[in-house]
């Protein structure tokens, strides 16, 4: 049997008298991924992601480091800091205090495509001198993020008796612009200059780090859970109850999950 998620209230009554004359014999669902991203905008539509790798400003500071939330479940994600040498210093570019403001899921060939957006004021990464010999700090180009987003791609997968959504690939949206302060001294801005090509590589290898972070953080196994929890809640029949899943298969178009609701053994 194979059924579109608006067959579900059509079958409930139907499902409901397989449970009732005994253990129910597998059947097939078959969901169009426009249907389950509308499923999972549903379920998942709280999700935020925070990106804030800077060092504390003061000895008192609370400020969060960077994380994946959905609902009450939050996981910390480590964005890697790297560094540069410079005329004798050593520099970095930090992230600060980067918030999702926006989720949205839509249907892509066998997956589920869940964009973030970011604050309209473009953030900036900022660069800081570790150790060395460090130039005045508006000799380093300032790098903005406009337009700023992260897409991920998510493919359907069996976690416990429930479905979830597997990240498989993650792309990292929006132009970043290194550029030089306008207030620059003639000093600083000649080094400001100069390290223009070393802001283009940081900004290079931070879009491999977020791209390699987030997918594993999304794959975590209480991202996982979290994932199939919420939309366990979402895939049921009625009075029936919840749909106790055997097996997902996929293509392009659709998932198709075998199930059970009163599931001998």
């Amino acid at each position: 049997m194979r059924w579109g998620m608006g067959g579900l209230a059509r079958i409930a009554a139907a499902m409901i008298a397989i449970v009732a004359a005994g253990p129910a014999q597998a059947a097939e669902l078959r969901i169009e991924f426009k249907e389950l991203a509308a499923i999972a905008q549903q379920a998942l539509g709280g999700a935020t992601l925070r990106l804030h790798n800077a060092p504390a400003s003061g000895v008192l500071d609370f400020s969060q480091g960077s994380f994946v939330a959905i609902g009450s479940t939050q996981v910390p994600v480590s964005v890697p800091v790297r560094t540069f040498p410079i005329a004798g210093g050593t520099y970095a570019y930090y992230v600060n205090d980067i918030n999702s403001t926006g989720v949205a899921f839509e249907a892509v060939p066998g997956a589920v495509r869940l964009t973030l957006r970011f604050e309209s004021d473009a953030p900036e990464l900022f660069g800081r001198c570790r150790s060395g010999i460090c130039a005045p700090v508006n000799a380093l180009p300032r790098i903005e993020w406009s337009d700023a987003s992260v897409s991920i791609d998510l493919a359907p997968v069996g976690v416990g008796d429930s479905l979830s959504l597997e990240a498989k690939a993650v792309k990292i949206g929006g132009a970043f612009s290194p550029s030089c302060s306008p207030s620059a001294a003639l000093i600083s801005g000649g080094i400001c200059k100069s390290v223009l090509s070393k802001a283009r590589q940081a900004i290079a290898k931070l879009r491999g780090d977020l791209d390699g972070m987030l997918r594993a953080q999304m794959n975590k196994p209480e991202i996982q859970a979290k994932i199939a929890g919420e939309l366990k809640k979402r895939l049921v029949l009625g009075p029936a109850g919840e749909l106790k899943i055997r097996s997902v298969s996929v293509n392009d178009a659709a998932v198709t999950i075998s199930f059970c609701l009163a599931c001998a053994g």
